[in-house]
């Protein structure tokens, strides 16, 4: 797992960029520390944890 430190940014388009639409008004975001794993989550680990936990597999 990996910390993401908590943090805030501008999320959208300034007005005085070309082509900027209506609903992509800047805003600021704030986001709370988490941790997310560092790689990518194979199918077998997936199917692993579906039956450890009695859930229902996807479709791939």
């Amino acid at each position: 797992m990996v910390v993401i430190p908590a943090g805030k940014f501008w999320m959208g388009s300034p007005e005085s960029e070309a082509e900027r639409r209506d609903n992509e008004r800047r805003h600021r975001v704030s986001v709370e520390a988490f941790a997310m794993g560092q790689y990518e989550v194979t199918f077998v680990e997936y199917d692993h944890f579906c039956t450890a936990t009695g859930r229902e597999k996807t479709g791939r």
